[in-house]
């Protein structure tokens, strides 16, 4: 998201007289003044403590970087644990639905509340919706089934090889497939 990018700009801080590109500007130019006058100490310790700044610089940024990776996996998790949870309930009101339209009644309330939670759940993730059987529905994620009908299919997450948590379906941990809303970005 924009917001990611944005955090990463604060991180790099470029441009800026601060930033990395000029702490390694620094550095190389107290070397090339040591390299000039090799017997002034004062320039021995010049490169010194621009080595040393120059480290601390890559030290505070990946620190910084690697909070950032854990901030997105956390959020991608809260994501999955939403996905989930409204998955689940519309489910349930899937069922619940079924059981009173085949007693006669009108499950009107139950429609418009699962209504909502499939709007929720368009904010999390691109679904594709059908109708089922018995005015259930079937939301589809990426081709494969999250809800249909009285079955839900859950999501969990796994590590990519930068660390970086995927989405995948609990049950065969393959990659889901995400081409919008919220966890995409």
């Amino acid at each position: 998201t924009q917001q990611s990018l944005d955090k990463i700009e604060v991180i790099i801080n470029e441009p800026s007289d601060s930033g990395l590109r000029s702490v390694i500007d620094q550095f190389w130019k107290s070397w090339e003044d040591l390299a000039q006058n090799p017997e002034n100490s004062s320039n021995r310790t010049v490169v010194a403590q621009r080595g040393e700044a120059l480290a601390e610089t890559f030290q505070h940024m990946y620190k910084q970087l690697v909070d950032l990776k854990q901030d997105l996996n956390a959020n991608v998790m809260i994501c999955v644990e939403q996905i989930n949870s409204l998955g689940s309930q519309i489910r349930d009101l899937n069922v619940q639905i079924a059981a009173i339209k085949r007693s006669g009644q009108s499950p009107n309330d139950l429609e418009d509340k699962r209504d909502v939670l499939i709007d929720d759940l368009s904010k999390l993730i691109k679904i594709n919706i059908s109708d089922g059987e018995n005015d259930m529905v079937n939301i589809q994620i990426g081709g494969r089934s999250l809800v249909q009908g009285a079955l839900f299919n859950k999501l969990s997450t796994v590590d990519d090889e930068d660390g970086m948590h995927m989405v995948v379906w609990d049950d065969t941990k393959v990659r889901t497939d995400i081409s919008g809303g919220e966890i995409m970005a």
